[in-house]
Formats: C-alpha cells, sequence, structure tokens
C-alpha cells in the first residue's frame, strides 16, 4: 500500500486530523496528502509559508524567533509545527523547512539541509534530513516522500 494510503486510513479510523506548514515543499505535502480520496476527513489545511513574512502573518512566528534561529533550522521546523497544529485545532501537524536546490545566497548552509516538524499534543518535535538533488522539483518529491515515511512512524507510534 502507498504510504499516502496508510497514512489515511490510520487518520481516518482514529478520527484524526492533520494540518501542515510548507516552506521549501512549496505545496507539494499538501498536494500528496490531498491526491487520496476523502482526504477532508482529516486534513484541514495547509499553509505555504515559503517567506518569511508568511511565517509572521500566517502562523504568528515573532520575527526575533526567526532571527535568532534562522528560518532553515529545527527550532523553526518545531516552532511551525506547534503553531500549525494549534492554529487549526488538529489532533497532528507537520512542517518543512530547507534549503532547495540551487542554494540561498543569503545563507552559508549546506543546499540540501532541511527540517520536518511534527506535533501533536503530547510532543514537538523536528528531524534533520540532507536531500541530494540539483532540481528543485526532485528536493521537494524527495523532502515530501521523507516527510511522510517519518509521520507514518509517529502514527504507528501512537496506535501501538
Amino acid at each position: 500500500m502507498m504510504i499516502d494510503k496508510e497514512i489515511s486510513s490510520i487518520l481516518r479510523e482514529n478520527s484524526w486530523t492533520l494540518a501542515t506548514a510548507e516552506s521549501c515543499t512549496g505545496g507539494y505535502l499538501a498536494h500528496r496528502i490531498t491526491n487520496i480520496v476523502r482526504s477532508s476527513d482529516y486534513f484541514t489545511r495547509g499553509y505555504i509559508v515559503y517567506s518569511t513574512k508568511s511565517k509572521i502573518e500566517l502562523l504568528g512566528i515573532e520575527e526575533r524567533i526567526l532571527e535568532e534561529y534562522g528560518v532553515y533550522s529545527s527550532q523553526i521546523a518545531k516552532i511551525m509545527a506547534d503553531k500549525t497544529r494549534k492554529n487549526s485545532s488538529t489532533t497532528f501537524s507537520l512542517s518543512t523547512t530547507g534549503i532547495a536546490p540551487p542554494g540561498d545566497e543569503t545563507s552559508d548552509l549546506e543546499v540540501g539541509l532541511s527540517f520536518i516538524g511534527f506535533s501533536s499534543e503530547h510532543e514537538t518535535n523536528s528531524k534533520e534530513i540532507k536531500i541530494k538533488s540539483d532540481s528543485r522539483v526532485e528536493f521537494k518529491k524527495k523532502l515530501t516522500e521523507t516527510c511522510l515515511r517519518y509521520f507514518k512512524e509517529k502514527l504507528d507510534f501512537y496506535i501501538a
């Protein structure tokens, strides 16, 4: 079974909900989630917060926090996930932030460095991922797939 369908089944069976906040994946995560029939049963919303300004306006992240940690960080991934879950009143939330190819001339961080954020009522954390790709589209696909697999691991823990 495809990971998307496995996640869909688990969320539906448990009456759990999900929201997303995406920066470097630009909506590709929400795209994958909503490709499943009846995804509206559990997927409540997806924020595309590509710019710093949108992270402030849509998620309510303070500018000083973004400046302190940098938009490409585990801390910001966690804050994005936490604020998304709370703003959306969902069971779970996922977030993505990172440096897509060809990179960001304002950052010294390595191209492909990415973070996945996860939040539930019981935990908020992040996972660092390094995606190897020269293509922005391929980067988004790989990071989204990694994010869905990470989420499935979390769901497996919650149903165990």
